[in-house]
């Protein structure tokens, strides 16, 4: 990428223009040039509000922490918009710089304690599937190797490129149960061809021989569907007293145990949402939010691609509050998170920060929005 096509993404970026392929593109930069410099013009931090030449200062602070070599040649609070001062990074230094302008500022609502502190650090989560076949048996989807890893009844089970897939027919009831544990996530395409993106700590049982008139799953945490079309056999998920009726479409549903509310967000098609003795027929870019405490059932517009920030590798953080944000970091990174007393896990939140980096690097992006973290052998002190 050019030096004026990088200078007039960062720009974009910064006044809220760049559209979403645009952010793909400067990503993409990014992963490929995390070991060169990095050249950021000065005059992307002008026009922008307060909070934001706060995080630039809060930066130039970290920087000096890393490398104490590198000068900025005027401070972030005083540049000038006429003047485009350039400023050289590079190491752990332009890490913190590229991460910030690949679109992961957080934006707090209120003020709070600053500066991060890493005493360990954690990998990020990877794909790996524990299936349970109908006899009982686990079967460790990690440790084994592409190909047919069992036989039911006669019916196939494949392991391949990632996914999990079945060939042939059998006969009976015959279950099986696919377990992501924390820090895993994996792609199963169910008997019918549909397929289920299953996010970490979650877990979706189905027969290998649907019933003649309906395909019933029941499942426990977040997934992604993407539905074949069936007129004669609606698809139907069961959680947690909420039922969504399907016939060929794509959504998702976030109904984790710890989550105040069960969501289920409508990316393509038409899905009718159950519970509580109401019923809510949903659009594209709609959510039917069903409230673990009371019976509601409402329907609020929403941004879909928000939902599937996961299957791109993204924390997305809309208006999310801290301690919403916090459980999702504890299931991709297999950590348990602590609060101080003083801490208010209200405080809310919006931004993104890819998932496939190390738990060091998500805490530094929050230490720039004011959130006080500890990093210790597995547990995360919020302070």
């Amino acid at each position: 990428m050019n030096e004026e096509l990088l200078t007039s993404l960062e720009k974009k970026w910064l006044n809220g223009t760049i559209t979403r392929e645009e952010m793909d593109l400067y990503a993409a930069w990014y992963s490929d040039n995390q070991g060169a410099d990095v050249l950021v013009p000065a005059a992307i931090a002008e026009d922008r509000e307060q909070h934001r030449l706060q995080v630039l200062s809060a930066i130039e602070q970290e920087i000096a922490k890393e490398d104490p070599a590198v000068r900025f040649t005027q401070p972030a609070k005083v540049r000038s918009v006429k003047r485009a001062t350039i400023i050289y990074l590079s190491g752990a230094a332009a890490v913190i710089v590229a991460c910030i302008l690949s679109y992961v500022l957080f934006f707090p609502s209120k003020k709070v304690p600053q500066l991060a502190n890493v005493v360990s650090d954690k990998k990020p989560g990877q794909a790996g599937l524990v299936l349970t076949m109908n006899d009982g048996r686990k079967l460790l989807l990690d440790t084994l190797q592409d190909g047919v890893v069992s036989v039911e009844q006669g019916i196939k089970v494949i392991k391949e490129n990632g996914t999990l897939r079945y060939e042939g027919k059998g006969v009976g009831n015959i279950y099986n149960t696919a377990t992501t544990n924390r820090g895993r996530r994996y792609r199963v395409q169910l008997p019918d061809g549909s397929e289920v993106w299953l996010n970490a700590g979650s877990e979706i049982r189905y027969p290998l021989n649907f019933e003649k008139g309906i395909r019933l799953v029941e499942l426990k945490g977040e997934a992604y569907f993407d539905i074949v079309q069936q007129a004669k056999a609606p698809f139907m998920v069961k959680v947690d007293g909420v039922e969504v009726n399907v016939l060929g479409t794509r959504f998702t549903i976030n109904a984790y145990a710890d989550e105040p509310a069960i969501a289920t967000t409508l990316i393509e098609g038409s899905v009718s949402v159950h519970a509580g003795g109401k019923q809510s027929l949903l659009k594209p870019n709609q959510a039917a939010i069903k409230p673990r405490s009371t019976e509601e059932l409402k329907v609020v517009e929403v941004d879909a691609d928000n939902a599937t920030g996961w299957l791109k590798n993204k924390f997305v953080f809309d208006n999310m509050k801290l301690d919403e944000i916090m459980r999702s970091i504890e299931r991709w990174y297999g950590i348990t998170v602590v609060y101080a007393d003083n801490v208010n896990r209200n405080i809310v939140f919006t931004g993104s920060t890819p998932m496939n980096q190390n738990l060091s690097e998500v805490i530094k992006v929050l230490s720039l929005s004011g959130i006080h973290c500890v990093l210790k052998e597995n547990t995360l002190y919020v302070k």
